[in-house]
């Protein structure tokens, strides 16, 4: 799966994005790696993970669960507030979203997840600041 990330000039929101099939290993290894810089996660207050053009996944709920307790752990070290939307157009990872909502809760990180990639967008905007550009 080819996962891009951008990140703002300021370094407080990043969007992560993929597309075709997302595997276990694959994801495991993309989130450990982005793990490594605490410098660069001091700084982050919001994540848009944009999964619209996923096609297929091959996550197992164990990656899922590692994965989200590994990124909650790291993400609420630095910040103990943050929002983080994800976008999900296919059912399955929509469902594999929900599950990583579960194991954020009671961090102080907000967590939505939408069907369209504007409504995304709007939400995740309602916690920036106004003056923030997101690029879409």
């Amino acid at each position: 799966m080819p996962i891009n990330i951008r990140t703002s000039q300021d370094g407080e929101l990043i969007t992560i994005s993929g597309s075709g099939e997302i595997k276990s290993d694959e994801f495991i290894e993309f989130h450990k790696e982005l793990l490594k810089s605490p410098e660069k996660i001091a700084t982050i207050r919001w994540i848009l993970y944009d999964w619209a053009d996923v096609e297929q996944a091959r996550v197992k709920a164990e990656t899922i669960r590692e994965t989200a307790l590994l990124v909650v752990k790291t993400f609420t070290r630095f910040n103990t507030k943050g929002r983080i939307a994800v976008i999900a157009t296919k059912n399955v990872i929509y469902g594999l979203a929900r599950m990583c909502v579960v194991y954020k809760e009671g961090t102080g990180w907000e967590m939505e997840i939408f069907r369209e990639r504007q409504q995304a967008l709007e939400w995740l905007l309602n916690g920036l600041d106004k003056n923030k550009a997101v690029s879409g």
